[in-house]
């Protein structure tokens, strides 16, 4: 069962009505009324979590089967990139693959190199 609450933005503070569980507290009522909220601030922040979400995937789906060591240092990277702490991290494992995360102009871009060599000797 539902009831309407009335939550605040937590970035700009304005109060919307919102439709919460009856035993909701006003800190979820408030989680609720920040997500549905226009501000700029509110926008930019579900834009950064959207944003590390579709990371998270594609690290989950690229990387942590065969490295999860590796998809582990990338996922905790994420925050920083999107912070602007820092631009790229890479990773040589040293046998012939590389995995990177890096910002650009159009979001977070997650890449997997292996460098394959075959050499012989007669």
């Amino acid at each position: 069962m539902t009831e309407l609450m009335i939550g605040h933005c937590r970035y700009c503070g304005d109060p919307r009505q919102v439709e919460m569980e009856v035993d909701a507290s006003q800190e979820e009522a408030d989680i609720q009324a920040t997500e549905e909220c226009d501000c700029l601030e509110a926008k930019e922040a579900r834009r950064k979590r959207e944003q590390a979400e579709a990371c998270e995937r594609i690290i989950e789906t690229m990387i942590a089967g065969s490295y999860p060591e590796i998809a582990d240092l990338l996922l905790n990277s994420i925050g920083n990139i999107q912070e602007y702490k820092f631009e790229k991290l890479t990773i040589d494992t040293g046998a012939g693959k590389k995995f990177a995360i890096k910002r650009t102009k159009d979001g977070i871009k997650v890449e997997a190199e292996e460098k394959k060599k075959d050499e012989a000797t007669a």
